[in-house]
């Protein structure tokens, strides 16, 4: 049986609201990659940043937390921000940054960097996110959207202490799960702050935008 073709469906875009089981994509995609038990879908570089060039800038010692640790667990309400949207910026960003230049800096070009975007095909289906990190032998970003702890079939704490120090994959996840129902202790707060505030995220700028929807929101009464 022939693999199916690469599509460019056009004019869609990565779906950040709800359920990501019937996720719709933009530009270039790869059907159908399975690794292990787990499928998952490639995004190009383009896609990511046509999608999050509007959203406000992401302040750097936010974003250089996550090139530290590599690992990230965005959980709870967050004062309203959109986790996924936030999620997709956040992997393009670390994507952009790991381009690598000549010796003058004057002919960037982009890193062998993959950005692989889980497909939640079935409520079924466990992750087991240990060999999908060991058995991919380029650096990758994982970006995992609406995980629920039942999806996974091993300790976060593990992974992050034990297996992304050893290897060169980013690992991104959203959840509407509190930090409390994923049973971790206090050393994850390294990857999943409980008290994380927006303005750690965004500074001033999420401020400015929610005071603009304000005024919108009033102008139309």
């Amino acid at each position: 049986m022939n693999k199916p073709p690469k599509t460019k469906p056009g004019g869609k875009k990565i779906e950040t609201h709800g359920d990501n089981s019937a996720a719709t994509w933009s530009g270039d995609i790869y059907q159908n990659n399975i690794y292990g038990k787990t499928d998952f879908d490639e995004i190009s570089f383009e896609d990511l940043e046509s999608q999050t060039k509007e959203l406000p800038e992401i302040q750097p010692d936010f974003l250089n937390s996550l090139k530290e640790h590599r690992m990230l667990i965005l959980g709870g309400e967050l004062g309203g921000i959109n986790k996924n949207e936030l999620i997709l910026q956040l992997a393009y960003l670390v994507a952009k940054d790991s381009q690598k230049t000549d010796s003058n800096k004057t002919n960037p070009q982009k890193a062998d960097i993959s950005i692989k975007f889980w497909r939640h095909s079935s409520s079924q289906q466990i992750i087991d996110l240990e060999p999908e990190l060991r058995n991919r032998k380029t650096p990758t970003i994982f970006v995992f959207l609406d995980i629920e702890p039942k999806d996974i079939n091993c300790s976060l704490q593990h992974i992050f202490s034990e297996i992304i120090p050893s290897l060169e994959h980013w690992v991104l996840f959203s959840t509407n799960r509190s930090f409390s129902s994923w049973h971790l202790n206090d050393n994850a707060q390294i990857f999943f702050n409980p008290n994380l505030n927006p303005k750690d995220i965004y500074g001033q700028d999420i401020l400015v935008n929610e005071l603009k929807n304000k005024l919108g929101e009033n102008l139309k009464l």
